[in-house]
């Protein structure tokens, strides 16, 4: 993709010359470059250059937004609340830090003005407010807001994908729980995606409940459908049962080098034993690799046009609906909010309830499960343990290299940047600390521009001596990580392809076991290749006792390590689990298919392989 040449100084001279209009213009046009990937000057730039980058940056937006004659529409004010990560990330990147000098010099919103002058200063106010720098009494100000300001604001700053501080955390907690609030509101076009963003990142949340706010997120969605006439598809009743049903997948992201492939594209091989398969996705979100799975293959348009998407999966007359994943696309969180065929399921691709009433099941190994009020849905249980994974086709094939006594020990994060929390970044330093500088910690957040500039720094912040990388390719990230020695799984968020990769080189991981598939994932794949259960924890401290460990025992980690290496995690993870369970999907699938009726009415939640078996004989249902 195109880098986006956008002139720093252009945008200062506006601003200085109190060009307003233009000035907002091209505010708005750097974070959309910045929000869409285009925003790539930064990546050639060194440490010191991109501090400059991005200072000027922000001290030139700040300054226009402090400015008291700027008129913010409400079309603008919008469009800043929708991109207002991209502001967060500019602030974080720069020497300021955050956007918290600002706020202070915004008159207080209420103050004593009248009319448009009191609506432009809060929307300012509300616009130059980023999760690291929203006062205490934020949430208290948004609640007497009203829903056309609160609404823009609560979503972009839920869409965050960088939450690394304890102020940023408890900031989201807060805003998590203002569901009622934002439920009062008006959901636009302009707002489905940060809406959908909202909707999935609410997962890397540390907070009690935070699925909940989708419970609200989901009925402004219904509202909105409801807005533009589209509706739920007349399905017939009662329901026919075929020979070879016509089963559609929605996929978000089924590119054969991406984790969604390696995850499911077994699973949808074993399903075109039994269905007509049919997969609607996005024009870069599939190749020929993933399109040869299946019989037809309908184009999502590029824009949300979710009633011209709502009719193509209509006039399939679909019997099922699978999405192997749920929250990386607006249209597929739109699409789960509608009623488009009898039975609608998903896979923990993105692993979190949907809060859904238009979704019927959750399909997941027996291994990933913690605790079923965790869903909203019904959770079927495979035979296998989780997911079958297929190595990338793509894979480097590097060998690993396993060091006898390396100081310091590097330790690996291999994480997506959304995964790491304030409270993992404590421990580390807390780690750090204690291993008395024979530590060096090595993280893989997989961002690139300006948002890798401020994760950088933010984890320099609480670890100076840290390396982050920014994003690279396949092979050039396992040859990164091929030269750590041991690595950390995020919490609450795990890993899972990740997890493998570090597995398949050797290295051994410590992981946090939690009550959610997505804090279970690493669990599975430890117990899989036969490592100790101590290395993955159920406490922080815990957690860091196992890594400690790790760092200071150099006999103990070579011998977990040549291991790993003499067990293959390729023959493990890949050909031994597809041997045992080469139908389990499928026939688990046709299951449901078949007995539908019955087990809707049938109050039990978790249907586990053995209750299906013996509880429903083959056609006790017809």
């Amino acid at each position: 993709m195109k880098a986006v040449q956008l002139s720093v100084a252009k945008f200062e001279q506006l601003v200085s010359s109190r060009q307003h209009g233009q000035a907002l213009r091209y505010l708005i046009a750097i974070l959309s470059a910045c929000e869409s990937g285009r925003l790539f000057a930064t990546d050639a730039m060194g440490e010191e250059k991109s501090l400059q980058f991005h200072t000027r940056l922000a001290a030139a937006a700040g300054s226009l937004l402090l400015e008291p004659d700027l008129s913010l529409s409400g079309k603008a004010y919008e469009q800043l609340a929708v991109l207002n990560r991209d502001l967060s990330q500019i602030f974080a990147a720069s020497g300021f830090g955050s956007t918290g000098h600002l706020l202070p010099l915004i008159e207080t919103p209420g103050g004593g003005a009248k009319g448009t002058a009191i609506d432009d200063r809060r929307r300012r106010f509300l616009a130059a407010t980023t999760l690291e720098s929203m006062p205490g009494k934020m949430a208290e100000f948004l609640e007497r807001c009203s829903p056309e300001l609160a609404l823009p604001i609560v979503l972009g700053l839920l869409a965050a994908r960088m939450v690394l501080t304890p102020a940023a955390t408890e900031h989201r907690r807060q805003l998590l729980a203002l569901g009622p609030v934002i439920e009062r509101g008006a959901l636009t076009d302009a707002l489905v995606p940060p809406l959908a963003s909202a909707w999935m990142l609410c997962s890397y949340a540390d907070a009690p409940g935070k699925h909940g706010i989708k419970v609200h997120l989901n009925r402004l969605v219904r509202r909105w459908l409801a807005e533009k006439g589209v509706a739920d598809r007349d399905l017939p009743a009662p329901r026919s049962v075929r020979q070879r049903p016509t089963l559609l997948v929605a996929a978000e992201q089924l590119v054969s080098t991406h984790a969604m492939y390696r995850c499911y594209a077994s699973f949808i091989r074993q399903l075109g034993q039994k269905f007509r398969m049919v997969m609607m996705a996005g024009a870069a979100d599939a190749d020929d690799r993933a399109k040869s799975l299946f019989d037809e293959v309908i184009q999502v348009p590029d824009r949300l046009d979710i009633g011209r998407i709502a009719a193509l999966a209509g006039e399939l007359e679909p019997d099922l609906i699978y999405f192997p994943s749920l929250g990386m696309r607006p249209w597929t969180v739109v699409m789960a909010n509608l009623r488009l065929a009898p039975i609608q399921f998903f896979t923990l691709g993105h692993p979190a309830t949907s809060q859904s009433s238009c979704i019927d099941y959750v399909l997941m190994g027996r291994d990933i499960l913690g605790n079923p009020d965790c869903f909203s849905e019904r959770i079927v249980l495979l035979q296998s343990p989780g997911s079958l994974y297929e190595m990338r086709h793509d894979a480097p094939g590097i060998l690993p290299e396993l060091r006898e006594r390396p100081d310091p020990v590097r330790i690996a994060v291999p994480a997506r940047g959304m995964k790491i929390t304030a409270a993992f970044l404590d421990l580390c330093a807390e780690i750090e600390e204690k291993a008395k500088g024979s530590a060096e910690f090595h993280f893989f957040p997989n961002f690139r521009g300006t948002l890798h500039c401020a994760i950088s720094r933010q984890i320099r912040n609480r670890l100076p001596r840290a390396i982050a990388h920014p994003s690279k390719s396949y092979g050039e990230y396992i040859g990164n990580l091929n030269r750590c020695d041991l690595a950390l799984s995020t919490f609450p968020f795990g890993n899972a392809c990740s997890t493998i990769d570090a597995l398949g080189q050797g290295i051994p991981v410590v992981s946090f076991q939690g009550p959610e598939p997505h804090s279970r994932t690493d669990l599975r794949i430890q117990r899989a290749m036969g490592l100790p259960e101590w290395l993955c924890a159920r406490d922080a401290a815990s957690f860091r006792d196992a890594a400690l460990r790790l760092i200071g025992d150099h006999g103990l980690r070579l011998e977990l390590s040549t291991a790993l290496v003499e067990k293959n995690v390729d023959q493990t993870l890949f050909d031994e689990e597809h041997g045992r369970h080469p139908t389990d999907f499928v026939d688990t699938v046709w299951w449901l298919y078949e007995h539908h009726d019955l087990i809707r009415n049938d109050p039990r939640k978790v249907w586990e392989p053995e209750i299906r078996e013996t509880l429903i004989p083959q056609g006790a249902d017809e």
